[in-house]
């Protein structure tokens, strides 16, 4: 039964894909949709087959020898202020963080929670 639904919502979305790039080859409008459309299916593509867990940024080490130079002590040094806003658990959240293996794939009610968070996350 599920697999009958990803292979309709497969059969829609190619359709659907199809027909945008039909209409891409004569008008702008849709060749921007296209180009939308391909950043939604890569994006997608990486959260199901990423095997990141979380984000560490590189550790940045200054070179004393660059700090001590001339022409750093002639730099003016403006402070700013950045606030950033953290939205709360999104339902890719709830889709992806249930489990880190590949069996998640095969887990009968995953697919129906991907189109549920694909549904809510558009609206």
């Amino acid at each position: 039964r599920i697999m009958r639904l990803v292979f309709v919502a497969g059969t829609v979305f190619t359709c659907l894909y199809g027909a945008i790039y039909a209409f891409s080859k004569t008008s702008d409008a849709a060749k921007n949709v296209l180009h939308k459309f391909n950043l939604w299916i890569h994006g997608v593509v990486h959260l199901i087959f990423t095997t990141e867990t979380r984000w560490k940024p590189a550790k940045e080490f200054d070179d004393p020898a660059i700090l001590e130079s001339e022409e750093f002590k002639n730099v003016t040094v403006v402070k700013r202020t950045l606030i950033f806003y953290r939205h709360g658990e999104s339902k890719w959240n709830e889709v992806f963080n249930q489990s880190k293996s590949l069996t998640r794939f095969f887990k009968p009610l995953f697919y129906k929670h991907l189109l549920m968070a694909m549904f809510w996350e558009t609206v």
